[in-house]
């Protein structure tokens, strides 16, 4: 009777180990599947984000025409949130600086640049150029309304 019941023990020791040996291969399926699952996903949301960051088109060069800031502002503003995520924030401004052209904005280009060459924009935010347009374009849009009234009332 003691040898059976060591060979019904033994049995049943074997019975745990293939149960514990099909739970943990049933384990590594599961966390297998979930890898593969979650490797799908990010892969998936790359390609989504890929797709959007292509959409993203190159903006219109600026040419100082007062009825174009905000357009002009809002272009560049999802140009630099979509496709230069990395590029250092002094590459950023030149660049931003490099689509303003025309004899509108000479002046004020020449006077942003020589204070980048003096350093006064080293360590500031592309932001900053971005607002210096908008004051600067929309002073002058304000100024030539202000113009145009005053040449409507001299008619009079």
């Amino acid at each position: 009777m003691l040898i059976k019941e060591e060979e019904i023990k033994k049995a049943e020791i074997v019975k745990i180990k293939e149960r514990w040996l099909q739970e943990e291969a049933e384990d590594r399926e599961k966390k297998k599947k979930k890898e593969e699952d979650k490797r799908e996903r990010v892969r998936l949301e790359k390609e989504e984000e890929k797709k959007k960051v292509e959409e993203v088109r190159l903006p219109q060069m600026f040419d100082g025409t007062s009825s174009r800031v905000s357009g002009f502002l809002e272009e560049y503003r999802k140009y630099i949130r979509e496709k230069m995520k990395g590029v250092k924030m002094e590459d950023q401004i030149y660049w931003v600086i490099s689509y303003v052209q025309g004899r509108s904005t000479d002046e004020w280009k020449e006077k942003i640049v020589d204070e980048i060459f003096e350093d006064k924009w080293k360590d500031r935010h592309v932001e900053e150029i971005l607002k210096e347009i908008e004051k600067e374009f929309e002073r002058k849009e304000k100024k030539e309304k202000e113009k145009t009234w005053e040449s409507l009332d001299e008619g009079l």
